[in-house]
């Protein structure tokens, strides 16, 4: 397997083959099967002991100064909940159909897309790292706001169907933009959600994410229709986005710094 291939595992709507060069837009979950039976060996009880449990809601009150707070614990990662299922609604309805729009509206081969897509990971870890440095000191809400806000940005500039020298790096800057911020996210759910209530959460998450992704990539298909109105697409899910991104101005001031 190429090393494209590998990168491909992590994007799971788009798979390059050795041989032929050929993606798809359903989900393709075999490689992970085997992984999900290693976590019946797992128990949260052990993991890093009181290290891994939620911060003490006193800790957190500390860190916001407001003393008054209640359900604090809740309001955060419902927050970040309802802010990813939204934005996750609005990805679900343009992602798939990527591929599509870059060989039906711009003429590349199916190998140049998945290129394209192979930079977009590499550059989303590359973010990711850099993103986390700068939330130690700026706030990882505030963070998570900023890069989000970019990556609605550019989703708004692909609709206007610009140069293919434009579109490139306004591609690769949504998609890494979009995702450097999840690593922030999860922090702040392992921060505020106990431990025994984690799997619960994730579940839900999860569940919910999968329902929104697969219904709303209907909504995009009708949307773009026979015509390829990709740029309704893309302004649908931008204005998606935006809802999503604005419900993180909500919790700001209950961001605790991380050490």
């Amino acid at each position: 397997m190429n090393i494209l291939a590998c990168l491909s595992l992590f994007q799971p709507s788009f798979i390059l083959f050795p041989r032929c060069y050929f993606f798809t837009l359903t989900h393709q979950r075999e490689p992970y099967k085997s992984r999900v039976f290693a976590l019946l060996f797992f128990d949260d009880d052990y993991a890093l002991g009181k290290k891994s449990e939620a911060v003490e809601l006193s800790v957190i009150q500390k860190n916001v100064n407001n003393s008054k707070i209640k359900n604090v614990r809740f309001i955060v990662p419902a927050t970040i909940l309802l802010s990813n299922l939204i934005v996750g609604m609005g990805a679900g309805m343009t992602i798939k159909f990527f591929p599509i729009f870059f060989i039906e509206i711009y003429k590349l081969k199916p190998i140049t897309v998945q290129l394209i897509m192979g930079i977009m990971l590499i550059t989303t870890g590359v973010l990711g790292l850099i993103a986390r440095n700068i939330s130690l000191k700026r706030g990882r809400v505030l963070i998570i706001f900023i890069l989000q806000a970019i990556a609605t940005a550019c989703l708004i500039g692909i609709a206007f169907y610009p140069p293919l020298w434009v579109l490139i790096p306004l591609f690769i800057a949504r998609g890494s933009l979009m995702n450097a911020g999840e690593p922030l996210s999860r922090s702040l759910i392992m921060d505020y959600v106990p431990k025994k209530y984690r799997g619960l959460f994730n579940s839900l998450q999860a569940i919910a994410w999968g329902l929104f992704w697969n219904f709303s990539a209907v909504v995009g298909g009708y949307l773009i229709g026979s015509n390829n109105r990709f740029y309704l697409c893309f302004f649908t899910t931008a204005g998606i986005y935006v809802v999503g991104v604005l419900l993180l101005l909500l919790i700001i001031p209950y961001d605790i710094k991380e050490e």
